[in-house]
């Protein structure tokens, strides 16, 4: 790589490892059962190495961002997780099946990632690793009341398969290192998904109920 080239790579928060009961911050810890290996996800190795492996290069222009949710309309429909199992049902006029269990996401969009970057930029591109965040969290049920109340979303709870990633109740990130390059989202994950749910109903042919 060229010395002066600008490298970003993205990926999620998958180096913080498990146990995301609550939202990671500046003190989290990663521990490796190094002698079962087997155990521990593959792609948070991967992010693992992929940083060491930037951070032992300060001359290099490199900035790792760790997205924690993504909302756009580009979701794939197709996918069964809940944000595009939410699209879809509020697309397509379905009832949205989903478990009861809470959960917190931080859903950024294009915005707050394009910020992101070019804080990093007129900072001069330190090499660096950053937690991408919106202005707030949000959890799952202002998502469903927001669906129910603006497009008369029906809901049906059932229990949810394992996630083949682990359970995250709180899948977000307090470290704010960010900030101190001027990143300073203006919308909350509440704002984003909103946005995102307004121009899948509006593809596909109706309005909110607003």
């Amino acid at each position: 790589m060229c010395p002066e080239t600008g490298y970003v790579f993205l990926s999620s928060g998958a180096i913080y490892g498990t146990g995301f009961d609550r939202p990671v911050d500046e003190d989290s810890e990663l521990s490796i059962p190094v002698n079962r290996l087997q155990s521990v996800s593959p792609y948070g190795l991967a992010k693992l190495y992929a940083e060491a492996g930037h951070r032992i290069r300060p001359d290099l222009h490199i900035l790792d961002v760790r997205v924690f949710g993504y909302a756009d309309i580009s979701v794939p429909l197709a996918s069964r997780f809940f944000l595009a199992d939410l699209v879809r049902s509020v697309a397509r006029r379905e009832t949205l099946t989903t478990s009861p269990d809470p959960m917190v996401r931080d859903y950024v969009g294009a915005r707050e990632l394009r910020a992101l970057i070019d804080c990093w930029r007129a900072a001069k591109r330190p090499n660096a690793a950053l937690d991408v965040y919106s202005r707030a969290p949000v959890d799952k049920q202002a998502l469903l009341d927001l669906a129910a109340s603006r497009y008369g979303l029906k809901i049906r709870m059932a229990e949810a398969a394992q996630s083949p990633t682990g359970a995250k109740p709180v899948f977000a990130s307090s470290y704010r290192a960010a900030a101190d390059i001027g990143y300073a989202p203006e919308r909350s994950s509440l704002d984003i998904v909103a946005e995102v749910l307004d121009e899948a109903a509006r593809l596909a042919g109706f309005g909110s109920g607003r």
